[in-house]
């Protein structure tokens, strides 16, 4: 009988202690994603001209790294199609042109899961993320000068982020992720064009500045492992 309770106690303890083991593995899982990125903010705005970044449509890939059952460490790049993103100058009054632009970020951060993992290893519903990376914008200057010597539109900022996402199952090494991000852009918005505006004679009786502002994110992804 004492061999009996015993063998019972072992398989009680034996349970518990593999499913932790489980939620714990350590893995690498891949992310493809896609999604739309949108400046929430005009880099230049001044009466008599303005900067507007549009939103775009984005590719990206993410690798994330589990530590355990509730933190993960994981980095992401993308990159915006510039057929689906503008980027516009207009002179209030006069008129406003229009031209492709890019928008490609490279970001690292932490994951947490505040659900923890399945008995399986594959994440629970919720997480939140954090990180910081760069961001940077390529703008076509086809509407201004064909000449490679004029002044263009590009830029470039670090960033700080934080997110919230769901994850449902679509299979035991799968699943589908929908994820939305805030940025903040931490440099006022510089390039090129905004010196020549601003060199000798000045388009403005003061110099024209450049902001800094939020982007957000929404976008799905397909996690390959756990």
């Amino acid at each position: 009988m004492n061999r009996r309770w015993l063998l019972a106690a072992a398989v009680l303890a034996v349970v518990p202690a593999s499913r932790l083991a489980a939620q714990a593995r350590r893995s690498l899982s891949v992310i493809p994603t896609v999604g739309y990125t949108l400046p929430t903010y005009k880099w230049v705005e001044d009466p008599a001209v303005e900067f507007k970044p549009g939103g775009g449509l984005f590719v990206g890939l993410t690798a994330e790294y589990s530590l355990n059952k509730s933190f993960s460490l994981a980095a992401h790049g993308l990159r915006t199609f510039g057929l689906t993103q503008t980027f516009t100058v207009s002179f209030p009054g006069q008129g406003e042109f229009e031209s492709d632009m890019t928008t490609t970020q490279l970001a690292g951060g932490i994951v947490f899961r505040p659900l923890g993992r399945l008995p399986s290893g594959a994440p629970k519903s919720v997480y939140m993320e954090a990180g910081a990376g760069l961001t940077l914008f390529s703008v076509a200057t086809g509407f201004t000068a064909a000449a490679d010597s004029f002044p263009g539109f590009k830029a470039s900022s670090p960033f700080v982020m934080g997110g919230m996402g769901l994850s449902f199952p679509a299979g035991p090494r799968f699943s589908i992720q929908v994820f939305g991000r805030a940025q903040y852009l931490l440099s006022n918005y510089s390039s090129d064009f905004l010196d020549y505006l601003n060199a000798p004679p000045p388009l403005t009786p003061t110099p024209l500045e450049g902001k800094k502002g939020l982007m957000m994110q929404f976008g799905l992804g397909l996690r390959v492992g756990r």
